[in-house]
C-alpha cells in the first residue's frame, strides 16, 4: 500500500524550495517528521503545475492510517488517500 498526497498550489511550490520557508510547509514536514515519514514527488520531473500537487509519502505501514488522518487535517493539503496495492490479473 501506498500514502498518496494532494496538496494546494501554494503549498506544492513552497515545497519545491529546499528551505521550505512556507509556514503551511513548515507544519506539514513537521507532521511528516513526527510519523517518521518521508515525501517524495510523484513524478519529480513534472513541470506541470496541477501534477506537481501529488507527492507520495514514505511510512511503515503500522502508522499509515494515523498519519494519513492528521494530513488530512493539515493546512494546505487537499487529498491524503491509501492507495491499496495492485493485484495480478
Amino acid at each position: 500500500m501506498d500514502l498518496m498526497l494532494q496538496v494546494e498550489p501554494p503549498l506544492a511550490a513552497a515545497l519545491n524550495v529546499s528551505d521550505h520557508t512556507s509556514a503551511d510547509a513548515r507544519n506539514l514536514i513537521a507532521v511528516l517528521q513526527q510519523a517518521q515519514a518521508t515525501l517524495e514527488p510523484l513524478d519529480p520531473d513534472q513541470s506541470d503545475a496541477d501534477l506537481s500537487r501529488y507527492f507520495q509519502v514514505k511510512v511503515p505501514e503500522a502508522a499509515m492510517i494515523s498519519l494519513r488522518d492528521s494530513l488530512l487535517q493539515t493546512r494546505g493539503v487537499s487529498a491524503a488517500y491509501v492507495k491499496p496495492d495492485t493485484e495480478s490479473p
